[in-house]
């Protein structure tokens, strides 16, 4: 028996008649969802589903989709979320992961397809929760095993924050590939908590959502909000019954904040933090509800890192300006035992007894080894501050260019609402998002004259990955584009 079927069956125990999910049209208690539960074992078992296996699952509609993962955490199998119809790389990848059973929709039946090709080789941990990729919007994308063990750490200490608990109503605005999926499990079922799936894009107007569903917990990517204030929809006043929002996945900006507490005012604010290797998050900031807006740089820090993590701060030299800057290395009870291709190890993981002056590399890491997160941060009295990526820092005719540094610069203009930068060749570009309005260029004197953007191009809006990242790529490349037209 899995972690995650463990949580639930205690939810149904305990409050069998609460509500589970709620889906347009028809809410499903607790009760319900196990009698689901119960019937797919046959379903899993006529399939070929053997207890222990790596089972892709696509995505699946309403409260199917929680009733067939916590199925199979039952028989111990580790969930494998893919994305259906992508016959090419999707499918290679789950063969790669030994998967040789997938659950799809046929019809309006939930059924188990078999799938030629399965190897061996990948490394998942005996007791795998779920295997998840990396969002790959700027690099090939890695799967990455978290165990019942990995997941038990991360739970027992983000519920003691008191995100969610019993009669609470949770947005569930994440796809089942993205990581922050499996948070809302932990949510929901650690507290006995109400899944609230939204209608067909219903929940991008979210202020319209929150009232009309009885949202009391918001969960979602920065860049929701976003898109959501765009739209008009994170009005003055407007989600009086919201008590915690936690945003995720993306580094989180102040004018954001102030704009979901002036229309949240009784909201707290959790800013999680964390690679998807250290299961969920490592790190949380949390800004209570009328507290004031602490920010170090004009930055809102992560935090400190939680009590089944620990840190080792690498460090990289300082950022320009004076702010000593290092690389966040983690370890612990939340840590991924390593990737499911052994080959993407490399790099990523620094023995145990390292000097955090000289650290040294490993390609078999153990229990012990540090995970590298590529992400830099800085020390402050509320704890870590994230300032970008290593992998963000440039060489541009000999000189070192911070892409997140100038980023941060653009984003000062009020008119803008989110910003990413890139090298074309030997100098900066940068896409922003936002309101031209009289059409005047964007300040950038605060910016060494090599790092300033040779080319700031205003785009309607970011596009995005099904998990509500910036699809990085796309933008670069249609960004790229409308240069080379004039556009």
């Amino acid at each position: 028996m899995g972690y995650l079927f463990e949580l639930f069956a205690s939810c149904c125990t305990k409050t069998p008649d609460a509500p589970a999910v709620d889906v347009p049209g028809r809410v499903h208690t607790y009760r319900d969802l196990m009698d689901r539960v119960e019937a797919l074992g046959a379903v899993l078992a006529d399939g070929g589903v053997r207890p222990g296996a790596r089972v892709g699952v696509a995505p699946l509609r309403g409260a199917e989709m929680y009733a067939v993962v916590a199925a199979l955490s039952r028989q111990g199998c580790a969930v494998v979320p893919f994305y259906d119809g992508k016959e090419g790389d999707d499918r290679d990848r789950l063969r790669r992961l030994g998967v040789e059973t997938l659950v799809v929709h046929s019809g309006e039946d939930t059924v188990v397809e078999r799938i030629d090709g399965a190897l061996t080789g990948a490394h998942v941990p005996e007791g795998c929760a779920y295997v998840i990729g990396t969002s790959g919007s700027t690099a090939i994308p890695k799967n990455v095993p978290i165990s019942d063990a990995n997941l038990r750490a991360f739970a027992e200490h983000f519920q003691s924050l008191g995100v969610s608990g019993e009669g609470d109503r949770l947005a569930q605005n994440y796809t089942t590939t993205f990581d922050g999926f499996f948070l809302m499990l932990v949510l929901a079922w650690t507290a006995g908590a109400c899944l609230v799936l939204p209608a067909r894009r219903e929940n991008l107007l979210v202020d319209t959502f929150v009232r009309e569903r009885g949202i009391t917990v918001w969960n979602s990517v920065p860049s929701h909000l976003r898109m959501a204030r765009r739209l008009g929809h994170l009005a003055e006043g407007s989600m009086p019954g919201v008590r915690v929002c936690v945003l995720a996945g993306e580094p989180l900006l102040p004018d954001l904040v102030t704009a979901w507490r002036t229309a949240a005012a009784n909201s707290s604010v959790v800013n999680l933090y964390g690679p998807s290797e250290v299961t969920i998050g490592s790190n949380t900031h949390t800004i209570e509800a009328g507290e004031p807006l602490r920010l170090v740089d004009g930055r809102i820090p992560i935090g400190p890192v939680f009590p089944s993590v620990e840190s080792m701060l690498v460090p990289h030299g300082d950022d320009g300006e004076g702010v000593e800057l290092f690389e966040l290395c983690l370890r612990g009870r939340q840590r991924l035992t390593g990737y499911a291709d052994p080959a993407d190890n490399a790099g990523r993981f620094y023995a145990g007894d390292s000097d955090p002056l000289a650290p040294t590399e490993v390609t078999a890491p153990d229990e012990h080894s540090w995970y590298r997160s590529g992400d830099l941060v800085s020390r402050s009295e509320l704890g870590l501050v994230h300032r970008g990526r290593r992998t963000r820092e440039v060489k541009l005719l000999g000189r070192r260019v911070d892409l997140a540094n100038v980023e941060r610069v653009l984003g000062q203009d009020p008119r803008v609402e989110a910003a990413h930068a890139f090298v074309d060749g030997d100098v900066v570009i940068a896409a922003v998002e936002g309101k031209q309005g009289d059409g005047t260029g964007i300040d950038t004197s605060a910016l060494r004259d090599y790092a300033r953007p040779a080319e700031v191009v205003w785009v309607a809006a970011m596009p995005t990955l099904p998990n509500g990242k910036t699809d990085v790529l796309a933008l670069e490349a249609a960004v790229r584009a409308s240069l080379t037209s004039g556009a």
